[in-house]
């Protein structure tokens, strides 16, 4: 019975690392060549993934030769540094889609806190006639138009339905560099230290729509407040394109050195999005929630040079060439929310103060810890201004115009690659976003037809230190 309880125990240990190495075993095989060929025609083997080398360890200067499986051999990887990029790529892709959504729920909460019934316009909690509050003037000494008597009183319906749509698209380019301390073979025995210098540049563009449904209802605690509660579906497409270098070693004259080496990494993803959403507003206050989930389907290829160690003191570094595919799944989970207070200037000025914050989660399917790929968390936190400009274009069209001004910080950037000793220890790209500010600046026109149709373009731009980005949306929607 003992000996039982000992094999079963055994059973249990020996199958919790094999999950443990597994998922860095598949990423050593798929993301270095197993038996590179260089450029002199020799071969070596037994090579994978070593804290960001594609490296078998080999033997000092003296041992076998290239073709028996010796020498030291090094050469780092260009596409592991991109699949550790890859993860908040996409990550940052899903949260710019989730922040174009935020503002088309900020305009239906516009919409909505400004609609009456047919003929009258929103003012102090009730519906009139004439111009909205945020527009309508009264000349001095003028008596005020009189609100209709009963029965209109308040807001009517109780409950609006609301449908719209929205088109967008997106481009975003980031870049960063440094370097990175490997240990190698040395010649003659032991190991050394070699300062390589490495940078990433990415490329992503998105393009996709969303169209949605939802219900508005006046009135729950207040005359002034109301909630908007819907589902929006929809689907988006995109690419991104990692490119990196790395090297020479800074002191190429102490043998063994490394060459330049490069790769290009290319992903496509595309597939539906479904989202929830609430806003609670009550006068000049409003919050918004939102929950979103990306189903994407990403399909992988890379490209890479690698430049090894030479076998003998003093020559110059070996080149060899690497590519693979795959595809896999990936959800990207998202829950993002916003505060907000609207200040009223003037008939025809009003500011707000907004803050937020999102968060992102990413799953991986099947196969993406053949490429290193690993379950991630986001974190952004933001806050600002948004100043709206109404302006009277005709008897029942209004034109507010909406200049919006951010700062936004990835505070938290964690996970993406399969953690051990396969990868750098840290994330390149990562490191020289998390805890940046960014600044986004928009500018939005919708108009009010005055028949419950309504309409907006916007344009935006965000930008920082190796991040640039921009991006546009159009909608129409209708109130039932």
């Amino acid at each position: 019975m003992r000996a039982s309880r000992s094999w079963k125990g055994s059973t249990v240990v020996a199958g919790l690392c094999w999950f443990a190495l597994v998922p860095q075993a598949l990423a050593q095989r798929a993301l270095c060549p197993a038996s590179p060929v260089f450029s002199t025609g020799e071969r070596t083997s037994s090579v994978s993934l070593q804290d960001g080398l594609c490296t078998n360890r080999g033997t000092p200067a003296g041992g076998p030769r290239a073709a028996d499986g010796g020498f030291p051999t090094g050469a780092f990887s260009g596409a592991a540094l991109a699949t550790q990029a890859l993860s908040e790529l996409t990550q940052s892709v899903t949260q710019e889609t989730t922040r174009g959504l935020q503002e088309s729920l900020t305009k239906r909460r516009d919409e909505e806190s400004e609609l009456c019934a047919a003929g009258f316009t929103l003012a102090g909690g009730a519906c009139e006639t004439g111009r909205s509050a945020a527009v309508r003037t009264v000349p001095e000494g003028v008596a005020p138009i009189p609100r209709p008597g009963p029965p209109v009183g308040p807001l009517e319906p109780s409950v609006r339905w609301s449908s719209w749509a929205t088109l967008f698209g997106d481009y975003e380019r980031r870049s960063a560099s440094g370097s990175a301390q490997f240990g190698v073979g040395a010649w003659g025995g032991g190991t050394t230290s070699l300062d390589l210098p490495i940078s990433v540049r990415t490329r992503a563009g998105t393009v996709g729509f969303t169209f949605g449904t939802d219900a508005t209802i006046h009135g729950l605690f207040t005359p002034d407040d109301g909630v908007i509660a819907g589902l929006s579906v929809g689907y988006l497409s995109g690419d991104v394109t990692v490119a990196t270098s790395s090297g020479p070693s800074r002191d190429p004259t102490f043998p063994p050195a490394m060459g330049s080496g490069s790769s290009l990494v290319r992903a496509a993803f595309a597939g539906p999005t479904i989202a929830a959403y609430g806003i609670y507003f009550n006068g000049a206050f409003s919050a918004d929630l939102l929950v979103k989930a990306d189903v994407l389907t990403l399909d992988e290829s890379f490209h890479d040079v690698l430049s090894f160690t030479h076998p003998s003191a003093g020559m110059p570094p070996l080149s060899s060439s690497f590519s693979g595919t795959g595809r896999f799944g990936l959800t990207n989970t998202t829950l993002a929310g916003n505060l907000v207070y609207r200040l009223i200037l003037d008939p025809s000025l009003w500011v707000e103060p907004t803050v937020g914050a999102l968060y992102t989660h990413s799953a991986y399917g099947d196969g993406a810890a053949g490429f290193g790929l690993d379950d991630a968390d986001l974190v952004r936190v933001q806050g600002g201004a948004r100043v709206g400009m109404p302006t009277r274009i005709d008897a029942r069209t209004v034109m507010t115009t909406t200049l919006t001004g951010l700062a936004y910080s990835d505070v938290l950037v964690a996970g993406g690659f399969v953690p051990g000793a396969a990868f750098l220890a840290s994330n390149l790209l990562a490191e020289a976003d998390q805890g940046q500010v960014r600044g986004r600046g928009v500018v939005a026109v919708t108009l009010d037809y005055g028949n419950r149709v309504g309409s907006f373009v916007q344009v935006e731009a965000r930008g920082g230190k190796g991040l640039f980005g921009a991006g546009g949306r159009a909608g129409v929607r209708i109130v039932w």
